[in-house]
């Protein structure tokens, strides 16, 4: 190409371009034009207003039903020329921001509110502006200052007299909420916020223990506790049931029993108990040397199926000789899962697979790293010990030798060597025996209670167990990112216990909602509809609820003269919100904000 024309080349893309600029500035001057329009003629007048409805009376109604207002104000009242809002208020407007877009900070709940007609859903005369952040902190500490774990046993029991459900048995776990800000552990009287086990992956960051109890029967959480974030199981546990078992009895007098995981398992925690007057059943850890006796030593004809099914994945079990744990006596049933043989295995399998490639890396390694017969066998043989899968056979020991001079030897001389390492060879196979004895081994776990008096069957016993997927899911939706938070911004210890608790009393009123939403679909014969490729859900948890509400959009509008229309409540969900009663659905009716006229929601 002449310097000639890539000269006029670049001149014709320069005039291009400039022309493609100059078209752009036309068109976005149109546009600016035509928005300017749109935004004159669809201004919003004064006196009309756009509310947002989406799933906040799922909390609402539950607040309602309950009366929790009334309740939390008569707990911790507030007084003062400037209460305009209760603490039951307060209460509330945190509650009904967690199902139409989920907690994230104080500071975001008065912006939240601004979308909703606070007139009718907190009381009249309340605006968003009353609801900031110093208000919400206030609340947290007139929360701390009476006791979080008393208000929560308050609350609690509250609900669960109006349900008319007596707790006997409770399930008690933990898990952790991690936290953005320094640590506080040298600080004294407080929960300490520091580093710690984590359960959300997060090892990184300063986190608070939650400890939480939830009633058998309903699943519903009846009790929480923090504790600092460097506290193990075993000793919040134990803890828990010397300092606190009387608080929590007054409110819940007939509990009996405890269930938990094999931190309950200690001689220690067994006592506290019996001095606390409750049974434990708990799982006994594989860490103690009699479970792992019972365990290795069970008779295989022994085992007969505990929910008397002829299914072979069907739970297994036999009874074993009652033991000691500490002072305390228990009875003890050994259970088998059939169910988790093929998976199991398959892990050990990979697990195999793993520990003969560490041990061939390591075998090839002694060659450079042993210079004598003895150290090489030596070192070899505690290889071999280290398997726990795998096999190491064939092993062979060979001397390797060098030329002690570089360059080629004199013909008439044989070269001098010195000796540079044992190369030690072997074949590393998975000793299928040993994975087959391990999976035998692992779907096994011995239960035990201290509870004698009962004349428990397998059955009995076993579903009490495994009810600790009660709590676990409470876990699992205070944790869920949609609705709850992720971390903590607060600074003081006692705020951030208060906070907790107020999120963990959320999640008791999701799932009393969740409680009412099957019901009353059960006795109507309703189902949600299908979403992507998943059924039709005639028992939805309140999570798929929430998600099928927030993505109809559900609004709320109001003029100046008395008109009020609701959009987007389908059949399906009035009908819904229809069975779970009147406190849930006026949230979706216009006569709750204001309309005399008869009921009209646009998109029913």
């Amino acid at each position: 190409m002449t310097p000639k024309s890539g000269y006029t080349r670049r001149n014709n893309l320069l005039e291009k371009l400039e022309e493609r600029r100059s078209r752009m500035k036309s068109e976005t001057e149109t546009l600016q034009a035509l928005f300017a329009q749109c935004v004159e003629k669809q201004d919003t007048p004064q006196d009309e207003h756009v509310y947002l409805i989406g799933a906040l009376p799922i909390v609402a109604g539950t607040f309602d039903k309950f009366d929790i207002e009334y309740i939390v104000d008569l707990i911790i009242p507030k007084t003062g020329p400037n209460a305009r809002i209760g603490n039951g208020g307060l209460f509330k407007a945190m509650a009904i921001q967690v199902p139409a877009t989920g907690f994230s900070s104080l500071s975001k709940t008065a912006e939240f509110l601004t979308k909703v007609d606070t007139n009718v859903v907190l009381g009249p005369g309340v605006m968003p502006e009353d609801i900031n952040r110093h208000a919400l902190s206030r609340f947290l500490d007139a929360v701390a200052e009476y006791g979080s774990m008393r208000f929560f046993h308050q609350v609690a029991a509250h609900i669960m007299s109006n349900l008319e459900k007596k707790v006997t048995a409770v399930h008690l776990d933990s898990t952790s909420v991690h936290f953005h800000g320094s640590s506080n552990e040298n600080e004294e009287g407080n929960i300490a916020i520091t580093f710690g086990y984590s359960r959300d992956g997060h090892p990184e960051l300063p986190q608070i223990i939650v400890l939480g109890l939830a009633d058998h029967e309903t699943g519903l959480p009846v009790s929480f506790k923090g504790v600092s974030g460097n506290e193990n199981d075993k000793q919040s546990f134990l803890t828990l049931l010397e300092k606190d078992a009387d608080e929590f009895k007054k409110e819940f007098p007939d509990v009996k029993i405890v269930v938990g995981d094999s931190a309950l398992c200690t001689a220690n925690i067994f006592e506290a108990a019996s001095r606390a007057d409750v049974h434990l059943i708990t799982k006994m850890p594989l860490t103690n040397s009699v479970a792992r006796q019972y365990i290795a030593e069970a008779d295989p004809e022994k085992f007969t199926n505990i929910y008397g099914s002829e299914n072979t994945k069907s739970e297994r079990g036999q009874w074993c000789p009652n033991l000691k744990i500490g002072s305390c006596e228990v009875k003890t049933l050994l259970v088998e899962n059939p169910a988790l043989r093929e998976k199991n295995r398959k892990k050990y399998e990979r697990e195999a697979k793993k520990e003969a490639e560490k041990a061939m890396k390591e075998l090839s390694s002694l060659t450079r790293n042993c210079t004598n017969m003895e150290e090489a066998k030596a070192a070899a043989d505690k290889v071999q010990k280290s398997l726990k899968l795998c096999r190491m056979e064939s092993i062979s020991h060979e001397e390797q030798w060098k030329n002690c001079k570089v360059g080629r030897p004199r013909n008439d001389k044989e070269p001098e060597k010195k000796l540079v390492g044992i190369k030690v060879t072997a074949t590393i196979v998975a000793g299928e025996e040993l994975i087959t004895k391990k999976t035998e081994l692992s779907i096994r776990y011995v239960i035990v209670t201290s509870d004698l008096a009962t004349s428990w069957t397998m059955s009995d016993l076993l579903t009490m167990y495994r009810g600790q997927k009660h709590i676990e899911s409470g876990w699992k939706l205070l944790k869920d990112k949609r609705l709850m938070l992720e971390s903590i911004y607060l600074e003081k210890p006692e705020r951030i216990e208060a906070l907790m608790c107020i999120l963990y009393l959320i999640v008791l009123f999701l799932k009393v909602a969740e409680i009412v939403l099957r019901e009353g679909m059960e006795k109507n014969s309703l189902e949600l509809p299908p979403v992507a490729n998943e059924a039709p859900a005639a028992r939805p948890t309140i999570t798929r609820l929430i998600d099928y509400v927030v993505n109809q959009h559900i609004t709320l509008y109001k003029n100046g003269s008395g008109e009020v229309r609701i959009f987007n409540v389908n059949n399906t969900l009035f009908n819904i919100f229809l069975a779970m009663g009147a406190h849930w659905l006026r949230y979706y009716l216009p006569q709750t904000y204001g309309d005399n006229r008869p009921s009209e929601i646009a998109g029913k």
